[in-house]
């Protein structure tokens, strides 16, 4: 039996719920952990769940404003996530423990109350990684939230401090709610994403110190295997899952949308995820007035933002969800954040995108994006209504872009992430003797 735990926005969830019916397929009885906000989508999907945390506690946390805002985004979400939920996580896990008896655990990297509660209860765990961000290579350049768009030599000087001051800043609180659980201390706890493996080559052949199996859910082609990845990763692709329609209604909504991209040109598809969504009412007007402008179509995915259609320009349409394999491949170009589910879909349907991330890892999505000549970026300080503009007819008739963007996606749709991230799992099961 495996439990799939995963906390955050669906970008979070989607991709294990993937995982997990991968393994269901296989004849494994699979249960995936994860805030009830998301139970009725799991069960739907024929898979078992079991609750962390509460509906309100996760409608707080994403509606917060410091959840877009770059600076502020960090401390929030390992506040009020990470560890704000770390004693629910450990509870969640013993008491599954008893009632499931879980052969394996396959973990979203930020789940430390999850892998504290794990070792306490010698459960073998595999983690998942979502973004290459946080695999933290010497080998690339990595684009922190912070300061998204300093000179490379200080984002390298950044991270020299963040090695120093880590001890203070993560080890501490981390390790402090590691002891409520009866968890024993770590180190560098930054490292978390990679096992806690460091860089150096002593640490990197110790026995003492193999890392459990990492799994890297993104493409290859979005970012390949580099020389110091964790010893025991694999790079399995990316783990995409759409929330279908759950009734005749939603059905036939989803139909007449698909039908109304297809009656004339390909219209623009703007969408902000499931999280910052509930920030975007500015940048979803300002959006479908740089579209209309440019007398381009717009179909906007506006989540919890609501937006009457008398507010909207003439062919400009708004709907709050639309499966994202339904109609990103209909699309002329995509305008979003570069939530990683948002981009992996955005990637995989082979679009050119326009891309303007507010926070966390979106900064270093879109640096990746861009450097495959798949995205052009509008930085926050650039958002007015003639830079949108300009940038967005420069994608919509960029020929080089929309080749680069179709081949990487037919490289994409080639590619099972969820299936190779099972057989990884199979194996670490294997291994573990289980």
């Amino acid at each position: 039996m495996f439990l799939l735990s995963t906390l955050g926005s669906a970008g979070d969830v989607h991709p294990y719920v993937a995982i997990a019916l991968a393994l269901q397929r296989r004849g494994h009885h699979v249960v995936v952990m994860t805030n009830p906000y998301f139970q009725d989508r799991i069960a739907a999907a024929g898979l078992g769940f079991w609750p962390v945390g509460t509906r309100d506690e996760y409608l707080q946390m994403v509606t917060h404003p410091d959840l877009v805002t770059p600076r502020a985004s960090i401390r929030h979400v390992l506040t009020n996530l990470v560890l704000g939920t770390f004693r629910q996580q450990a509870d969640a896990l013993r008491e599954a423990s008893v009632a499931l008896r879980p052969q394996l655990i396959v973990n979203h990297h930020i789940c430390f109350g999850i892998s504290a509660a794990a070792e306490v209860l010698r459960i073998p765990i595999v983690h998942g990684v979502l973004a290459p961000l946080f695999w933290l290579s010497h080998h690339e350049r990595i684009i922190p939230p912070m300061l998204p768009y300093a000179p490379a030599w200080m984002h390298r000087a950044m991270r020299r401090i963040k090695r120093l001051t880590g001890p203070w800043t993560l080890d501490r609180p981390v390790n402090r709610h590691r002891a409520d659980v009866g968890a024993p201390p770590i180190r560098r706890t930054f490292l978390h994403a990679r096992g806690g493996e460091d860089f150096s080559p002593v640490a990197r052949t110790a026995p003492a110190n193999q890392p459990p199996t990492i799994l890297g859910l993104w493409s290859p082609h979005f970012r390949g295997s580099l020389p110091d990845d964790p010893t025991t990763s694999h790079i399995c692709g990316f783990c995409t899952w759409d929330r279908p329609p759950t009734s005749s209604t939603q059905l036939d909504q989803q139909r007449e949308i698909t039908r109304w991209m297809d009656d004339a040109e390909p219209p623009a598809l703007i969408t902000l995820g499931s999280s910052v969504s509930h920030h975007g009412k500015d940048t979803y007007q300002l959006a479908a007035r740089a579209c209309a402008k440019l007398n381009t179509r717009a179909l906007m995915l506006t989540g919890a933002t609501s937006i009457p259609a008398s507010d909207l320009p003439q062919g400009i349409r708004a709907v709050p969800y639309a499966a994202y394999s339904a109609v990103m491949p209909r699309a002329g170009v995509i305008i979003h954040h570069a939530g990683i589910g948002t981009l992996a879909a955005a990637m995989r349907a082979g679009r050119p995108q326009v891309i303007l991330p507010f926070a966390n890892d979106e900064f270093d999505n879109t640096h990746r994006a861009r450097t495959l000549n798949v995205a052009l970026e509008v930085r926050p300080s650039q958002r007015t209504l003639k830079h949108l503009c300009a940038t967005l007819d420069t994608a919509i008739n960029n020929k080089p872009m929309h080749t680069a963007a179709q081949t990487l996606g037919q490289c994409m749709q080639s590619e099972s992430g969820a299936e190779r991230a099972a057989d990884a799992v199979e194996k670490a099961l294997v291994e573990q003797g289980r």
